[in-house]
């Protein structure tokens, strides 16, 4: 008779007319607190209505995931899809201000328009410009919390508007980092250009029917259970402590309390802020690049023999080799310490982010739940291309002390850093832009080894203890005693390809080169959470974007630390 006083309280329904999908592993992951701003420069006048009306319609064909509402119930993160998007619930916020003077910020929020050289990297340091005004609406969600609740849309888009003469749009796209990692966005903001630009006379139904969109049920990740068993190398017994993902310290609170000191007093001797950015022209790391390839060749040659190959096997190129991009990151990261004393022996540990969207690690019935066909395969399968959802895990790509990363070569760094991707994904382990031409690896070999590692790094995020550990400082990315720096690559979101030439006023002179004139100029990223769980800027590098010549770099840094940089500038690059 008593029984209802010891039964567990019934659940909340969801709302009426959604579609639940929980929010995955890789959503909930350490940045989940974030509420991150990818800022867009075009240097072009763009119609707000044309740019609302299209995504809005993209969004509720196409993308009805990115239009959800995030809420958390039974103890869970997930999205709650609207069956039906309208002016009571649209698909996404938008915001827009018009300026009637000239943008004040015009210098640092497109540093591109300094002087800079065509044939070696540029170094420009500049104030950090108002990002969170520029491109954010006073109305806009600061926090985790403020997208929980009721009605708020996942996606805020701001624009603000300058006049002609001034030739400058700024394209705010907010969103919490529990719903969007960048390449994800990307793909979204690709397929919003597309229909502007494939659609007659503002028929947005016409581009927006060209466009691959991402089923709304798809969850590749499953649940924190599933992912534990997807392979038998991860052990799930229950009340078995899986060992931490690799990269990370299990720490005392001695070790805690030594590792935020060290932040705060880095930051209280060097408190004013810049921004630190490096134009890198393409042609100049390739160079690079082919002088490390040269050497490496060498190498091989003189190290004789190869390995043995199986019968049938295909040649493959002897020896070891970098892409690009690691031949980047060698060289950014020993930029951003070569400053330091010769003596520092403080262990300094790189990690980086991992697209997993190319690897075939994913379930058949996770990826192609529409195809029943594809989801009777065994066979593990890529992640669609279109999938907007957190698809990332990070990885220790560098680890050596300061004094020993000056003394090495950007090709030995760089050969590092593949060694360490290779390590981790296996030789089929690549993102879009990793590997090059005759490069290619065959995507099966070695297929169970970086399975095996990737699986077992998501079964251990996926623990709420872990999580929570991660947040308290208990497990720290490097010793108490190390500095930690994390890159982003975004060249795979493809950020510097975006052409808003679709979106322009119909009243702007030349409409026959106005696509040519409305492609990103710069992109910039603000992250903002609540005060108990700061964004560390500082520990935070980003190859921010790509055009056809030149890739750009960037990282908040103290003011001090940027003019030691800048100082030895000159030496570093070869001028």
């Amino acid at each position: 008779m008593l029984s209802w006083i010891f039964s567990s309280p019934s659940s909340p329904p969801p709302p009426p007319g959604t579609r639940l999908i929980p929010c995955s592993v890789p959503d909930l992951n350490i940045a989940q607190e974030w509420v991150y701003t990818v800022g867009l420069v075009v240097s072009a006048q763009l119609d707000p209505q044309k740019l609302q009306e299209s995504l809005l319609m993209l969004i509720e064909r196409k993308f009805p995931r990115a239009g959800a509402r995030l809420a958390f119930r039974n103890g869970a993160y997930e999205f709650q899809i609207p069956d039906k998007f309208d002016a009571e619930t649209p698909a996404a916020s938008f915001t827009v201000e018009r300026h009637t003077d000239p943008c004040p910020h015009r210098d640092t929020v497109l540093p591109s328009s300094a002087p800079s050289s065509t044939s070696k990297p540029t170094l420009i340091i500049t104030p950090p410009p108002p990002l969170a005004t520029l491109f954010r609406s006073p109305t806009c969600p600061q926090t985790l919390s403020a997208f929980l609740l009721p009605h708020v849309p996942l996606l805020h888009i701001h624009l603000s508007l300058y006049p002609a003469d001034d030739n400058l749009t700024l394209i705010g796209v907010t969103m919490p980092h529990i719903a969007f990692d960048g390449v994800g966005i990307g793909v979204l903001l690709r397929a919003w250009t597309h229909v502007l630009n494939h659609s007659d006379g503002g028929d947005w139904a016409r581009g927006v029917e060209s466009v691959e969109g991402m089923p709304w049920d798809l969850v590749p990740f499953g649940d924190g259970d599933a992912a534990r068993k997807q392979h038998d190398g991860v052990d799930d017994e229950e009340g078995e402590e899986l060992c931490p993902a690799r990269g990370w310290y299990p720490t005392t609170l001695r070790g805690t309390v030594t590792f935020i000191a060290r932040m705060v007093y880095s930051q209280v001797c060097d408190p004013r802020e810049v921004m630190l950015y490096v134009r890198v022209p393409k042609a100049w790391l390739k160079g690079v690049k082919a002088g490390i390839m040269e050497e490496l060749l060498e190498n091989a040659r003189g190290g004789g023999g190869t390995r043995q190959r199986e019968k049938g096997e295909e040649e493959e190129k002897e020896g070891e080799w970098v892409g690009s991009s690691d031949v980047l990151v060698a060289w950014w990261v020993k930029l951003l310490h070569v400053h330091r004393p010769p003596t520092d022996t403080t262990p300094l540990h790189v990690h980086m982010a991992k697209d997993l969207r190319p690897l075939r690690i994913f379930s058949p019935s996770h990826c192609s739940p529409s195809d029943p066909a594809a989801a009777a395969s065994s066979d593990p399968l890529p992640l669609p291309a279109t999938y907007i959802n957190n698809a990332w895990c990070n990885f220790p790509a560098l680890t050596a002390p300061v004094a020993t990363l000056q003394r090495m070569s950007v090709g030995e760094v760089a050969l590092r850093v593949r060694r360490a991707i290779l390590g981790y994904t296996g030789a089929g382990g690549y993102s879009h832009s990793d590997v090059e031409g005759d490069n290619r690896r065959d995507v099966e070999a070695g297929r169970n080894n970086w399975a095996t590692n990737i699986l077992h790094d998501v079964a251990w995020l996926s623990t709420n203890a872990n999580a929570q550990k991660i947040k308290t400082a208990q497990i720290l990315p490097c010793p108490p005693d190390g500095d930690c720096l994390n890159l982003s690559n975004w060249r795979a979101a493809g950020f510097g390809g975006l052409d808003f030439g679709g979106g322009m006023v119909d009243d702007v002179d030349d409409q026959a080169d106005s696509k040519k004139q409305a492609k990103v100029a710069f992109v910039h990223w603000y992250a903002s959470s609540k005060a108990s769980t700061p964004v560390p800027r500082r520990q935070v590098g980003t190859v921010l974007m790509e055009d056809e010549e030149v890739v750009w770099v960037g990282k908040m840094c103290g003011a001090g630390e940027a003019e030691r940089v800048r100082r030895i500038w000159g030496d570093f690059v070869g001028a």
